[in-house]
Parts: structure tokens; sequence; C-alpha cells
């Protein structure tokens, strides 16, 4: 292996002492077992502690690439620091107490030993979770992929992810028996372990009444229905008579009092809907939250995302007559909603299907951005 160039930036890996040494002990043959995945969790904690990680090895890039390929596991945690060179490191290495480094860790691959790529533990280290958390390989019998798709996408919130391992659900818990929290946490613990292949029981025998195995499912219809069930476990109980509030502010701090879920910190937004009445020409608004957008789709005019988005905030006639409050008559209308607060995730739901004049489904072209979305104001 070569050695690093004086001066160059080295990212380099930090893998916990403990799964290095059961991978010393499977290689040298002294178990059967392989070490399972790589378990940095220990780690992560000590991190969010602003702690530096103890019992620590640190290896570079090539060996955490080889190591994680073969093992996977997780977090991936790293440190950038100016390398003198492997072999002055080495030399460092030597100072390091009670890490067991032994020259006889080695694998049949052709690589150099594992101690030849292990690095100066004591640096600033980071946990890069974006790269944390993969998709995780879901059985994918009968008709659940829109389930599985819906799970894939919950697990790549990191936010939400985190808040699940930990278990801090349990302590909002307003009911005494949940269902929902512990039916994704079953899938969250399988996505941290890396199990090579998960089926969801529980949240398939949450849903099976609700959604037949035996038939195509709509994929936002489950996803509401399983972010709702954690909703429900969570949430207080609200005020049965209806509050009229004056601003969104007031509305919005309301709302937070009663629905404290990590689903409301993450997937929560605030409409802003007024009604103008045509007749005395006052208008009335009012503020509601949402977890989701559903938004048209309109021929020739919503080729990108944004043109939906404008599209769902255009003023539109009231079909029905409307009753002033002011006026204290029957009028028409118009109606314009508009979003107040957007929410730390957007969640979106395009409207390929139409009832008038006749049932079909809407096959134009949507372009969205895939990395950053600018929305305009």
């Amino acid at each position: 292996m070569n050695s690093y160039q004086r001066g160059r930036s080295c990212v380099t890996y930090a893998i916990s002492e403990t799964w290095i040494e059961n991978y010393e002990l499977y290689i040298n043959g002294k178990i059967r077992e392989p070490p399972g995945p790589i378990n940095n969790h220990s780690l992560k904690e000590q991190l969010k502690k602003r702690e530096v990680p103890k019992n620590t090895y640190a290896v570079n890039e090539l060996l955490w690439k080889f190591l994680h390929k073969l093992y996977g596991g997780g977090p991936e945690i790293t440190y950038t620091e100016k390398a003198e060179s492997i072999t002055n490191t080495m030399n460092e290495l030597d100072k390091i107490s009670d890490t067991h480094t032994n020259d006889t860790l080695t694998r049949s691959t052709g690589y150099d030993s594992v101690r030849s790529s292990i690095l100066d533990v004591q640096k600033n280290f980071r946990c890069n979770a974006d790269d944390f958390i993969k998709p995780i390989r879901l059985s994918n019998p009968s008709f659940y992929c829109y389930q599985n798709s819906c799970l894939q996408a919950l697990l790549s919130i990191n936010q939400l992810v985190d808040h699940v391992a930990e278990g801090k659900y349990k302590s909002l818990a307003s009911k005494g028996t949940i269902k929902f929290w512990p039916a994704f946490a079953e899938v969250v613990h399988a996505s941290v372990n890396r199990e090579a292949l998960f089926s969801p029981k529980k949240i398939k025998k949450l849903s099976v009444g609700r959604f037949s195995p035996s038939e195509q499912q709509d994929a936002h219809e489950f996803l509401t229905f399983l972010l709702s069930g954690m909703q429900d476990e969570i949430n207080l109980p609200q005020p049965p008579k209806r509050i009229e509030f004056k601003n969104s502010s007031t509305s919005w701090a309301f709302y937070k009092r009663y629905n404290l879920s990590m689903v409301n910190q993450l997937f929560a937004g605030q409409f802003n809907s007024k009604v103008t009445c045509k007749g005395c020409h006052n208008e009335t608004v009012t503020f509601d939250p949402f977890l989701d957008l559903q938004l048209p789709i309109i021929s020739e005019k919503t080729a990108k995302l944004d043109d939906c988005l404008e599209a769902f905030q255009l003023e539109e006639e009231i079909i029905d007559l409307y009753q002033c409050q002011k006026c204290k008559s029957t009028q028409k209308a118009t109606k314009k909603l508009e979003i107040e607060r957007y929410p730390k995730i957007l969640n979106i739901q395009l409207k390929r299907f139409q009832t008038y004049p006749k049932k079909q489904k809407i096959l134009g072209m949507v372009e969205f951005p895939i990395q950053e979305w600018k929305i305009k104001p």
C-alpha cells in the first residue's frame, strides 16, 4: 500500500475495537462465526455527547470499503486530517495502549495487514448520517410493493430513524397500548442491524384489514394510514369545539401544543384558506394543518412540479352558494388556498386520477428535481 503524501488531506474511518477483535479471531480461525455487521452505534452515542470515541480503531478508506462491502453495518464515522504518512502514523500507534493490534491480522485477498491500515485514533470524528441509513432488503410477496416503497422512503429520514431506534417515542405515548410505533420500530431495527432480508410482519398484520394482500393498493393511502396511526398513539386529544384564530402563529402554537409526535414535527405544515364573498367582498381567513399536499396535474399546464404547486394555490369558484357571515346572505364566493408554513419533510401526491367528466388516469409527465427544489414564494 502506498504511503500518503505529506500534507495531503486524509479521510479515515472509525471501527469499534470489539468488532475488529472479533474479526481478528475469525480470520485466525479461533472462532467459526464471522463478526457480523460493523457496529459503531456506541461510537455514535459518544459523538452525540461531544466525547472523543474510546476503544476505537481508525482505518483508511480502502480497508473501510473492503470490510463494509463484506459485512455491512455502520454508521459510517470519519475524520479528516493532514496526514504525514502511514509509516509515521504506525509509529504513533505503538504509543496507543490497549489496542491489541497484531501483525497476524491479515486477509487472504492480497491486501496489506489490517494493522498497516490502522491510523491514529484521537482525532475529531464526525458521524456521516447520510451514508448510514441505507435501503433495506424487504421481502415482496404478492402485491406488497406499495408498502415497501413507503417504508424505504421513511427509512431515508435520519431524524425519524434515530427517534425510533433510540425508543424516544415510548415516553410520549398517550395511550396504554401502542401498535404502530413498535411495528415501524421493527423495520428500523432491521435496517440499523443490516438484516439480509426482512419481512415487516407487524406492519402487515396491522394493515391486512385495510389493505388486502391479494390486490394492488395505493402507496399514498398506505403511507397516510401508517403516519396517522403513529400520530394517534402520541398526540393529545384536542378540544371538541373548533377555535378560530386571528393569525397563523397563534393557530400553529395551538396545534403544536396537542400534536407532539415526531410525525407532526417532520411532516406537518399549515394552510392559509381565504374565502371571499362576491356580494360584500368580505374575506374570511382560516388556518389548518396538513401532512401532505395533493397536487393537481393539468394537461399542457403542469410540466414541472412548480406548475403543480402553483395550480394547487390558484383561486377558484365555490360551486355551492356561500353563506356569508358578514352580509348574512347567500352569495357566490371564491376560495384561495395558500401554503402558510412548509414542513421539514414535504410529502407530495400527484393526483393522477380524475372522475369528471369521465374516470381516467392522467398520464402527463411532470419534471421534478432530485437534489434541490427551490420553492417559489
